[in-house]
C-alpha cells in the first residue's frame, strides 16, 4: 500500500539551494513528505488537515453548532439582532420549532417569496459578518426548500434560546433599542 520514493530525480527550481533527497510516502495518490522543509508537501499537508477539520465539523450535530454560534455572538448585538430578525420572519410565515415536514411543505410558496425578498439577504449578511469576525470559516447556504432550511433552521435551536430571541431580549441585549438599516428597515421587536 505504501511505496517509498527518492525525490532526487525532482529538480529544485532554485539552483542555489541544495537539499538532500528526502523520502516521500504515497498513500491513496497523495504525496506526503516525511520532512516538512518542502513547500509543496507542507501545503499538501495543510490542505489535508483543513479537509479533515471540515469533515469533523460536518459530523458535528447542528444543535451543538448552534450553541457554539450563540456563545460566540452573545456579546455582539448586531449579529444577535440579525439572527433574531431572521427567526422572527421565519415565524411570521409559519415556520417555527414545532413544524413537521408536511406543514412546511404547505408553506413552500410563501417561504420562497420571503426567501427572494428578504430571507436570503438577511442570511447572507449574517454569515458574511460572522466570517468577517472569524466566527465562521466557510460559506453557509440558505436552502430554497422550507423542509431543510440550513443551519439557522428554528428547529436546530434549543427552545429556551429560540424563545428568548423571539421575546426581543437575549441575555443582556435589548433588541428593541437597535436601529436597523438596509434590509432591516423596520425593527420587528418594537411595539
Amino acid at each position: 500500500m505504501f511505496k517509498r520514493l527518492n525525490t532526487s530525480s525532482i529538480r529544485a527550481t532554485n539552483k542555489t539551494i541544495f537539499r538532500e533527497p528526502q523520502s516521500v510516502l504515497i498513500f491513496q495518490s497523495k504525496w506526503y513528505s516525511l520532512k516538512s522543509n518542502n513547500r509543496i508537501t507542507t501545503w499538501l499537508n495543510y490542505v489535508h488537515e483543513v479537509d479533515q477539520r471540515q469533515k469533523e465539523l460536518e459530523q458535528t450535530p447542528e444543535s451543538q453548532k448552534i450553541i457554539s454560534l450563540m456563545n460566540s455572538i452573545e456579546d455582539k448585538p448586531e449579529l444577535v439582532y440579525i439572527l433574531a430578525a431572521f427567526l422572527h420572519d421565519l415565524k411570521s410565515i409559519g415556520i417555527d420549532q414545532n413544524n413537521d415536514p408536511e406543514v412546511r411543505t404547505k408553506l413552500k410558496w410563501k417561504f420562497r417569496v420571503y426567501y427572494l425578498l428578504k430571507l436570503l439577504k438577511m442570511h447572507n449578511v449574517f454569515w458574511e459578518q460572522c466570517r468577517f469576525l472569524e466566527m465562521s470559516q466557510h460559506r453557509h447556504i440558505l436552502n430554497f426548500d422550507p423542509v431543510d432550511i440550513g443551519l439557522l433552521d428554528p428547529s436546530n435551536f434549543p427552545k429556551d434560546v429560540f424563545d428568548e430571541l423571539q421575546s426581543g431580549k437575549y441575555k443582556s441585549i435589548n433588541l428593541k433599542t437597535i436601529d436597523p438599516v438596509g434590509v432591516f428597515a423596520r425593527n420587528p421587536f418594537r411595539d
